[in-house]
C-alpha cells in the first residue's frame, strides 16, 4: 500500500514535533513532486516560521530520499492530482485539508494527526 503524502499533512507534522515519515509503518511513503515544489515555494518566503517548517521538511525528505517514492501528479495543483491518483491507485492520503478530505471521500482511506501526537489511519 502507499501512502501519499500532501503538503498540509507534511508541514503539519514539523510543526507539531511529528516524524511525517512514521507513516511507513503503514505503507511505502510516496510524495507528489507538486508537494516538494510547494515546500520549495514556502522555503523562499521570509515569513519567518513557515519557511523554516517547509526547509526542515525538505531537509528530513533530502536526507530519506531513498525510502521515498516520488510521483508527478496529474494537473499543476497538487490537491486535484492527489484524487485522480487516489481514484486511479492502492493508496492512503495523508493530509489535514477538510476540502481534500471530502473530495476524497469513498476514493481512499486517510491519515491524520490525533491529539497532536498519533499519526493514524481514518
Amino acid at each position: 500500500m502507499e501512502i501519499l503524502l500532501d503538503t498540509n499533512f507534511v508541514l503539519t507534522c514539523v510543526k507539531e514535533k511529528l516524524d511525517f515519515l512514521e507513516t511507513r509503518k503503514f505503507g511505502k511513503v510516496v510524495i507528489p513532486k507538486q508537494v516538494l515544489n510547494e515546500l520549495e515555494k514556502l522555503e523562499k518566503k521570509t515569513n519567518g516560521r513557515n519557511s523554516e517548517n517547509a526547509e526542515l521538511a525538505l531537509r528530513i525528505i533530502k536526507d530519506n530520499k531513498e525510502e521515498i517514492e516520488f510521483v508527478e501528479l496529474d494537473g499543476k495543483f497538487a490537491d486535484s492530482g492527489i484524487v485522480k491518483y487516489a481514484e486511479n491507485n492502492d493508496v492512503v492520503v495523508a493530509t489535514l485539508d477538510r476540502e481534500l478530505k471530502k473530495k476524497l471521500r469513498g476514493k481512499a482511506k486517510i491519515v491524520v494527526i490525533r491529539g497532536r501526537k498519533k499519526i493514524e489511519i481514518i
